[in-house]
């Protein structure tokens, strides 16, 4: 077989997506109305609904709290700025 290949595209691709951006924190501490706080100024029509279906495409994985709340770590909400933009700016 061939020598010390590489790792699939798959698993290659979710590693990578889980591990961007670099450097900002994986800690879900957000409540959704804190995201929709902090994308607001930018992106003033943005909802809960919007949030929920790029949750659905699997762009961001937010954890249920023990009372069933989403919460959204710093990551995720970058994450949502960059779809957001890029949905603004292209379409």
């Amino acid at each position: 077989g061939r020598g010390g290949g590489e790792p699939g595209p798959a698993t290659d691709r979710a590693a990578v997506d889980r591990a961007w951006p670099p450097g900002l924190s994986r800690e879900p501490t957000m409540r959704i109305s804190d995201v929709l706080a902090d994308l607001r100024p930018d992106f003033p029509t943005v909802t809960p609904s919007k949030l929920r279906f790029l949750e659905e495409q699997g762009l961001v994985e937010p954890r249920r709290t023990a009372g069933g709340y989403l919460q959204y770590s710093p990551a995720d909400v970058e994450r949502l700025r960059y779809v957001l933009r890029q949905q603004r700016d292209r379409y």
